[in-house]
């Protein structure tokens, strides 16, 4: 999991940086200074997107293993009321 959340860290940053060197150049800038730009701001996005996609990854995480949870236990629930309905069925039909 920690792979995929660097590789999109660094797929967006590219991206992020990508455009930032295009607007760069496109402004009349040096191209030593726009590709400087350029470079921090990629390190600076892959940084910020790594801390939050794993924040966020985390909280997710913690999200769908509770709403799991309480399926199971709703699942859990609905059939032992099933299973007790059904007893008292068989008891009804003996006696």
């Amino acid at each position: 999991m920690n792979a995929v959340l660097i590789q999109l860290a660094v797929l967006l940053g590219g991206l992020v940086a990508g455009v930032s060197l295009v607007m760069n150049l496109s402004s009349q800038m040096e191209l030593l200074t726009a590709v400087f730009r350029a470079v921090l701001v990629f390190f600076a996005t892959v940084i910020v997107l790594f801390f939050f996609l794993r924040y966020f990854s985390m909280i997710m995480v913690q999200f769908v293993s509770e709403q799991v949870l309480k399926r199971r236990n709703q699942n859990n629930k609905s059939g032992n009321d099933s299973s007790d309905s059904s007893d008292s069925d068989t008891e009804k039909k003996t006696t």
